[in-house]
């Protein structure tokens, strides 16, 4: 899989890393017992793919008082399954005070990941994390043409290579783009168009409404009472209105950066 991550980043020349570094979070000083168990129980293996930076790509660092982007890692992350995935993404990017394009890989599909961390002000080594952006699961070998927009997308030979804040933004917004195919069923929007500003509260607006809507239904499930059920089903309907509505705000968007 490391082969195809590589092909689908379109990554090449000096960038290419390939070292293991699985061994090397458990000696962080926060590694606890329970991100240990975490580790050994879930990943299989973690590899630095590539490392971007002024002398691998040739883009310029950015710095200024709130953010640093000095260098991006590439990391692969190979899953013994797919369970844990939202904990294990965000322990990585938590470890990392660099930016990272952050990729975990199981049964042929891919899942990934970046974020956003500022300077931490009283150690400069260390950052603060601010949000951090997911993609869906995406398998790497569907004729769907939806998903294989999706997955091309990520080549980052298409991203800006005015500064490296400016790349690594290019491949947050395409993370947060690849959730359009559950809003829409559709991949068009361009990320270099876009922005996080934008994308990020629909895809997270469309994510809270689905997660109430499985709560919701799990509660009509489990209550024997007509009355409550009658409620809890025109809750569910409310809800289904308002992704209807986010929806919407998804087309306008995409429309607009046509």
């Amino acid at each position: 899989m490391e082969e195809t991550i590589k092909s689908i980043f379109n990554i090449d020349g000096t960038a290419l890393q390939n070292k293991k570094i699985k061994s090397i979070f458990y000696d962080h000083e926060s590694f606890n017992a329970e991100k240990k168990r975490l580790f050994d129980e879930a990943i299989e293996s973690i590899k630095l793919i590539a490392l971007f930076n002024d002398e691998t790509i040739h883009i310029q660092a950015y710095k200024d008082d709130m953010y640093v982007y000095e260098e991006i890692y590439v990391i692969a992350v190979e899953l013994k399954g797919d369970k844990q995935t939202d904990r294990i993404v965000k322990l990585i990017h938590l470890l990392i005070p660099n930016p990272v394009m952050l990729v975990l890989y199981y049964d042929n599909k891919i899942h990934l990941s970046g974020s956003i961390s500022r300077i931490n002000k009283n150690d400069e080594e260390k950052a603060v994390l601010e949000e951090i952006y997911q993609s869906l699961w995406l398998p790497v070998d569907s004729n769907d043409v939806v998903y294989k927009n999706a997955v091309q997308s990520f080549n980052t030979k298409k991203y800006s290579y005015h500064t490296l804040k400016d790349f690594y933004e290019d491949y947050v917004k395409t993370v947060l783009l690849s959730n359009f195919i559950a809003i829409l069923g559709d991949y068009k929007c361009n990320a270099t168009k876009c922005d996080i500003i934008s994308l990020a509260p629909i895809v997270d607006a469309f994510e809270n409404k689905n997660t109430i809507i499985k709560n919701l239904r799990k509660e009509q499930e489990q209550t024997t009472n007509f009355g409550e059920r009658v409620a809890l089903q025109n809750s569910v309907l409310r809800v289904i209105k308002e992704l209807e509505d986010i929806k919407n705000q998804a087309v306008s968007l995409v429309k607009k950066y046509e």
